[in-house]
């Protein structure tokens, strides 16, 4: 117990201490027995609660691990069932028909432009047919 420091106040101790009186005292070796003993004690009961919260968090572990071991041993057995297939093929026919839904809208998003960018691109092309117009014009007046 050499590792533990600290300081006893005992009313049995006389106030002056000499070496020798230290290594000859009965009443000191009896206190250090019994600060042996309780610090061995709290040791002990320290380990003991630690053991404790460690099977209690242990057993914790094991529940939730089997829970989980169960929800999917449930899912695996929904699974293989006809009625989760069939579930499973309805989503993903729902899925594919939103997506066929979203590519029909752009599509028409899409067409309903054109008329737009057509008659974007008849105003620039009527404007640089005037630009040079006005430059030939220029050109045959000088």
């Amino acid at each position: 117990m050499e590792f533990v420091r600290g300081v006893v106040d005992n009313d049995d101790l006389p106030l002056n201490v000499s070496r020798k009186m230290l290594q000859e005292s009965k009443t000191l070796k009896i206190i250090a027995r019994k600060i042996v003993r309780k610090i061995i004690q709290m040791l002990l009961d320290l380990a003991a609660q630690s053991q404790k919260t460690v099977n209690e968090t242990i057993k914790e572990h094991e529940k939730l691990k089997e829970e989980k071991q169960k929800k999917r041993e449930q899912e695996e057995k929904e699974q293989n069932t006809e009625e989760y297939k069939l579930k499973k093929l309805q989503e993903e026919e729902e899925r594919i028909k939103q997506e066929q839904e979203k590519q029909e809208k752009q599509k028409e998003e899409m067409l309903n432009d054109i008329p737009h960018l057509a008659q974007t691109i008849i105003d620039f092309v009527d404007y640089q047919f005037k630009i040079k117009q006005e430059e030939d014009n220029r050109q045959h007046s000088l």
